[in-house]
């Protein structure tokens, strides 16, 4: 026999209620992160101590990191997944920043400390700030570092290249160990901020060549990497100069190195000529500097970069900017790869950039990737992602509002509400009818007729016990 007209509907209406609430929120959203930075200063009073009079150490870069301001470091090429339904994030980044002080007597450091290799996993709305650490030698992978204070943060529905900013970071306790005990559990780190580009397909490689004649050593499709100076970007976006920098004409900012590309010339085993495009500018509180196309020349194990050098109102071309050795010009696979070459400012190239350092001084390495063939790729630069879509912070005050609105869990709620409502309407139903039940038999003792027609199994009206829902 049917259910009743009620429970028929009243199944009904669960199911429907059902349905909504799995609607479209059960379905994976999961993207691929493909390229993006992060950016952290670690703690900007441990940077300021260890540069300072009492540790009288130094801080250096590795594995492409960069800086982006006073005391802030960049690590680079983002990969990981998101999860656009529950707002789940893990990223991890390139790069290490290295703090060493207090010196010994035997050129030891007292202070030596590596973080390198950040990672940020968010998960139902918890964050956690992963790092390599190695202290002394002492190497530990994947410390979660720090705890994200997202503050209700909502990470669902983003798209495009996205940027979650200031992150307040606070110290964990495995964070404070494997700090070497520089400070506690609970304290407050500098806030962090990471972008991540998500992409459903890989970006093509770009094209090393086109076409060479390998008789006569020509090729195209060449890249030149060199950062200019790290302290001299140091100053550039820092609390003096508060400028930045701009890649323009085809050249690429990697971060702590620039790539001009689009490198044509002639290599034979002792000499290489190539000419590259792109265009770098540096502006701030007096800072106008701008290097265009740079070219190199190497002979008989000798090299120089010569670039027209713009700044002060004044354009001078052909500028020879830094020299450096090359011990030889051996492609490897069909590739010549001079990799982190050491260089030297020269007389010209101190001049052209307005006397902030003087000949000699030693600037960043330079490194030069020539394909011999049209199937070898170059090396990848440092992948900064691309500039933010869409960007997203912490609410500062704690108990701001956020709009269920936009949130992919409002299908959720509208469902549950929805059984709420109707468990609750049958509910009161019942005992409404069941009170009228009663009352009609307490008025007539030998009805036995429910009114609204219900019946159990056998055909009989189903007994009903007053007061009973």
């Amino acid at each position: 026999m049917s259910p009743p007209r009620w429970q028929r509907a009243l199944i009904a209406l669960l199911i429907a209620a059902f349905a909504i609430s799995w609607w479209p929120g059960t379905a994976q959203a999961a993207t691929s992160v493909a390229g993006g930075r992060l950016d952290w200063g670690v703690k900007s009073s441990f940077s300021t101590y260890i540069t300072g009079p009492v540790a009288n150490g130094s801080i250096s870069l590795g594995g492409g990191a960069g800086t982006t301001g006073t005391n802030q470091y960049r690590f680079h090429s983002a990969t990981g997944q998101y999860d656009s339904n529950s707002g789940d994030f893990a990223a991890s980044y390139g790069g290490s920043v290295r703090f060493i002080g207090h010196q010994r007597d035997d050129g030891s450091y007292e202070l030596d400390l590596t973080i390198a290799n950040p990672s940020v996993e968010i998960s139902g709305g918890v964050g956690t700030l992963y790092v390599d650490v190695d202290a002394h030698g002492n190497f530990q992978s994947r410390v979660p570092f720090g705890s994200l204070q997202l503050g209700g943060l909502n990470t669902a529905g983003l798209s495009g290249s996205i940027a979650i900013s200031n992150v307040p970071v606070i110290l964990t306790t495995q964070g404070a160990q494997s700090f070497a005990g520089y400070y506690e559990a609970g304290q407050e780190l500098d806030a962090v901020s990471f972008t991540g580009d998500l992409a459903t397909e890989s970006t093509p490689s770009p094209d090393p060549t086109e076409s060479e004649d390998d008789e006569d050593e020509e090729f195209s499709g060449a890249a030149l990497d060199w950062g200019v100076r790290q302290t001299f970007r140091e100053f550039v976006n820092g609390d003096i100069a508060q400028g930045g920098w701009q890649v323009t004409d085809g050249a690429e900012d990697g971060g702590a190195v620039f790539r001009f590309g689009s490198g044509t010339g002639t290599l034979t085993d002792d000499e290489l000529t190539a000419a590259f495009t792109g265009t770098l500018t540096f502006t701030g509180t007096n800072v106008d500097l701008t290097i265009s196309d740079p070219t190199v020349v190497v002979d008989d194990d000798r090299g120089v970069m010569t670039a027209t050098v713009t700044g002060g109102g004044e354009n001078r071309e052909d500028v020879e900017l830094v020299t450096f050795d090359v011990p030889d010009l051996l492609p490897t696979d069909g590739l010549l790869w001079l990799s982190e070459v050491p260089t030297s400012l020269t007389a010209d190239g101190a001049e052209a950039m307005a006397g902030f350092y003087s000949e000699g001084t030693a600037m960043d390495p330079l490194s030069i990737a020539i394909p011999m063939s049209d199937d070898v790729e170059l090396p990848p630069l440092p992948d900064l992602g691309a500039e933010p879509t869409t960007s997203i912070a912490p609410e500062p005050v704690a108990d701001a509002e956020t709009s269920d609105a936009e949130g992919p869990g409002l299908p959720v709620i509208i469902g549950a509400a929805l059984i709420a409502a109707v468990v609750a309407g049958a509910g009161w139903w019942l005992i409404a009818r069941r009170r009228r039940a009663a009352a009609t038999r307490a008025e007539d003792p030998e009805s036995t007729s429910d009114t609204d027609g219900d019946t159990d199994s056998s055909g009989d009206t189903a007994p009903t016990t007053p007061g009973t829902p």
